[in-house]
C-alpha cells in the first residue's frame, strides 16, 4: 500500500518535459515530430499521483473528488471563458457552434468522446478548434470517475489491489493493441487509454528500488525511452498502439527511479520545477491561442508569431497558476469552493450546449458584418451505413462510398476520387426533388480506372467500386469526376497530340471504364472538372482582425493554357458526353472561388457543399 505522498520536484520536472514536449510540437510541429506524446507522459503521471492519494490511509473518496475539482476546474473555467469570450468576435456562426459544442463537451469531460465522433469526417483541421487540446482531459476525469469506485470496491472486498491493477492494465492494453488500426477509436477511447494511467497506479504498487546504482540504471533507460518517442514517433503513425509503450514506460522508469537518481535530480532544477508547476495551465492556454491565430491568419504562422504565442503562453499560464489556481486551490473552505467551481462549469457547460443549439448565435455583430463562409470549409462524411447497406459491403470497400435515398426508382452515380466526394452533396441536394436516388463511390487520389490500367496502389479498390457499380440494375447514368489534371499535368508535362505514358494510360483507363458502363446499358459522362487553384480557400474569407484577405481569381487564360493538353485528352475519349465546367467557374476572363458572395471551394481544389450545388444547378443540370 501507499506510504505517506512526499513532495517530489522531480515529477514537476518531468511535467515540465511533457507539456513543453506538447507545445513546441504544436508550435514548431516539423521540429518535433513527436512531442505529442507528451500527454502520454501526463497519463503516467497522473495515474502514480492519484493512486497514491487514494490508497492514503483515512482519505475518503469525497476528498479525493473536492481535491479534484479544487485543482482542475479554476484554470480550466478561465480558459473556457475567455475561449469563448473571444470567439464571440472572431468566430462565424458555424464556427461559434462548433466551439459551443466543445465547450459542452469539455465541461462534462467528454471531449474525446466528440472528437472521436468528429473524426470520421473531412472537417475542420484540428488548428481551427480552440478547445481540441481538452480530449486528454476528458479522459483522465473519466478515469478519476470510475478508478477511485472501482478500487474502493476492490479494497472493501478484502481483496489487494495488484490484481484490479494489473488486470484492468492488461486489458487496457490489450484493446489498445487489437483497436490499433481503428485510429480515431484507439485515440480518444477511454479505454485504450486507461493502461496508461494504470501504468502509474501499478508504480504505487511496486517495491521500491533501494540500490541506488539499479535506481540510476532505471532513470537513464526511462530518459532513453521517452527520447526514443520523441524521435521515432511521428503524427503519421497508429498510435497509440504498441510505440505508446515508449513514453510511457520511459515516465514509469523515470517515476520508479526515484528523486535521488541522477536523471531525476537534473529534472528537479528549479527552471524545470516552475515549467511544471504551471504546466497545467500554460496546456491548456496555449492550443486556443495557437488556433485563434491560425484562424485568424489562415496561413502558416510567421517564426515571429510562434514565438510570440509561446510567450504569451507562459504569461497567462504563470498568471493563471498565482492568480486563480492557487488561491482557489489551497484558500477558504473546501466544499465551499468545490461547490462554487461545479456550479460555475455547469453554467459554462449549458451555455456552451445552448450555443452550439442556437446555430452559433447568429445575431451576433460578426454575422451581421460578414458572410459566413467558413462553414463551406467543413467537408462533409466520406462515408455512410446506408451506402455500405445499399452495397452490400461489410466494410469499407472504397475510401468514399454515400448514398441519398428518396425511394426513388432511378438512382444517380458519380464516381471517381475525391473531388466525386466533393460533387455528391449538390449532386444529390438537386435530385431529391426529382425523386432519383443518388450514389457516390469513390478512391482518393484513384481515378476511376479498373486494375488493367490503374495506378498499382488504386486497383484493388477501383474494381471493387466498379464491380460494385456495375451489379445495379437501378443505375441509367454515371458520372465521372476526378483530379485528373493533376494527376496528367503537374509532374508530366506533354503538348498536345504527344501524351505522355500516364497520359496514354489514363486515357486508355478511362476508356475501358466507360465502354464497361456502356455494355452494362449505363450512359457515361465524364466531367472536366473545376480548376485546382493553388490558392487555400480560408484565405477568400474575410474575417475580424484578418489583414490582406486573398481575391481568390484566376486569370482564366492562364487556366486554359495550362489545361489545354487535358481537355484534348479528353476530347478523344469514345462513346461518352464529356461535360466542361470551365464557363461556370471561369466567367468571361476570369476563374473565381467566390461567386455571388458564396465561397465555392473547401480548399485549393473540391468544392465546398455550396460549390456542389453550384455546379449541379448551373452545370449538370440539363444531363440530371
Amino acid at each position: 500500500m501507499a506510504e505517506a505522498r512526499t513532495y517530489r520536484p522531480d515529477i514537476d520536472g518531468l511535467r515540465a518535459v511533457a507539456v513543453l514536449a506538447v507545445i513546441f510540437y504544436h508550435a514548431f510541429p516539423q521540429t518535433l515530430r513527436g512531442g505529442f506524446i507528451g500527454v502520454d507522459i501526463f497519463f503516467v503521471i497522473s495515474g502514480y499521483l492519484i493512486t497514491q492519494q487514494l490508497l492514503q490511509p483515512g482519505r475518503s473518496i469525497k476528498q479525493f473528488y473536492i481535491r479534484r475539482i479544487r485543482r482542475l476546474f479554476p484554470s480550466l473555467l478561465v480558459v473556457m471563458a475567455a475561449t469563448f469570450a473571444f470567439g464571440w468576435f472572431t468566430l462565424f456562426a458555424s464556427e461559434f457552434a462548433a466551439l459551443g459544442k466543445h465547450m459542452a463537451g469539455g465541461a462534462g469531460f467528454i471531449a474525446n468522446l466528440l472528437y472521436w465522433g468528429e473524426s470520421g469526417y473531412f472537417d475542420a483541421a484540428s488548428t481551427t478548434k480552440p478547445l481540441r487540446h481538452l480530449w486528454s482531459l476528458g479522459i483522465e476525469e473519466q478515469f478519476y470517475i470510475i478508478w477511485p469506485l472501482l478500487l474502493l470496491l476492490w479494497v472493501r472486498s478484502k481483496r489487494t489491489p495488484d490484481q484490479l491493477v494489473f488486470g484492468l492494465l492488461i486489458a487496457s492494453f490489450t484493446a489498445n493493441y487489437l483497436l490499433r488500426h481503428h485510429l480515431a477509436m484507439d485515440f480518444y477511447a477511454p479505454f485504450t487509454r486507461f493502461w496508461e494511467l494504470l501504468l502509474g497506479a501499478a508504480l504505487v504498487l511496486a517495491t521500491p528500488q533501494q540500490n541506488r546504482l539499479a535506481n540510476n540504471f532505471i532513470s537513464v533507460v526511462g530518459m532513453l525511452l521517452c527520447i526514443g518517442g520523441f524521435v521515432i514517433i511521428t503524427d503519421a503513425n497508429p498510435y497509440p498502439g504498441i510505440l505508446g509503450i515508449l513514453p510511457t514506460i520511459g515516465a514509469a522508469l523515470l517515476i520508479a527511479g526515484g528523486a535521488a537518481s541522477a536523471v531525476n535530480r537534473a529534472l528537479s532544477v528549479r527552471p524545470l520545477v516552475a515549467i511544471g508547476r504551471i504546466s497545467y495551465p500554460l496546456y491548456l492556454w496555449h492550443w486556443p491561442l495557437f488556433a485563434f491565430a491560425s484562424i485568424i491568419a489562415a496561413d502558416d504562422l510567421s517564426l515571429a508569431t510562434r514565438i510570440a504565442l509561446l510567450a504569451a503562453s507562459f504569461a497567462l499560464a504563470g498568471a493563471t497558476y498565482h492568480w486563480v489556481e492557487k488561491p482557489l486551490r489551497f484558500k477558504g473552505i473546501a466544499i465551499q469552493r468545490a461547490r462554487i467551481l461545479l456550479a460555475t462549469m455547469l453554467a459554462l457547460g449549458l451555455m456552451g450546449g445552448a450555443t452550439y443549439l442556437g446555430h452559433g448565435l447568429p445575431f451576433r455583430a460578426i454575422d451581421r458584418t460578414y458572410a459566413d463562409n467558413a462553414k463551406e470549409l467543413v467537408r462533409p462524411p466520406y462515408t455512410d451505413q446506408a451506402c455500405l447497406d445499399m452495397m452490400g459491403w461489410h466494410d469499407e470497400q472504397v475510401n468514399y462510398c454515400r448514398f441519398h435515398d428518396v425511394g426513388g426508382k432511378e438512382t444517380i452515380v458519380v464516381i471517381g476520387d475525391s473531388f466525386a466526394h466533393a460533387a455528391f452533396e449538390g449532386m444529390a441536394k438537386f435530385l431529391v426533388p426529382r425523386g432519383i436516388n443518388t450514389l457516390m463511390l469513390g478512391n482518393a487520389g484513384c481515378p476511376a480506372i479498373g486494375s488493367d490500367h490503374a495506378i498499382p496502389s488504386c486497383g484493388k479498390q477501383a474494381d471493387a467500386m466498379l464491380q460494385g457499380l456495375l451489379a445495379r440494375k437501378d443505375v441509367k447514368r454515371v458520372f465521372i469526376t476526378s483530379r485528373a489534371s493533376g494527376y496528367l499535368l503537374e509532374q508530366n508535362r506533354w503538348e498536345i497530340g504527344k501524351p505522355s505514358a500516364a497520359a496514354r494510360e489514363w486515357r486508355a483507363g478511362m476508356q475501358a471504364t466507360i465502354d464497361r458502363l456502356n455494355a452494362a446499358g449505363m450512359k457515361p459522362y465524364t466531367i472536366v472538372e473545376n480548376t485546382t487553384t493553388g490558392i487555400l480557400a480560408a484565405k477568400c474569407v474575410a474575417r475580424p482582425l484578418r489583414r490582406g484577405v486573398n481575391p481568390c481569381t484566376l486569370p482564366r487564360s492562364e487556366v486554359e493554357a495550362r489545361e489545354r493538353p487535358y481537355r484534348w485528352l479528353v476530347s478523344q475519349l469514345k462513346h461518352t458526353t464529356v461535360i466542361d465546367t470551365m464557363d461556370a467557374f471561369c466567367p468571361e476572363d476570369t476563374c473565381r472561388m467566390i461567386q455571388d458572395g458564396i465561397l465555392l471551394y473547401a480548399d485549393d481544389g473540391h468544392l465546398s457543399v455550396s460549390g456542389s450545388y453550384f455546379q449541379a444547378e448551373r452545370i449538370l443540370a440539363p444531363y440530371l
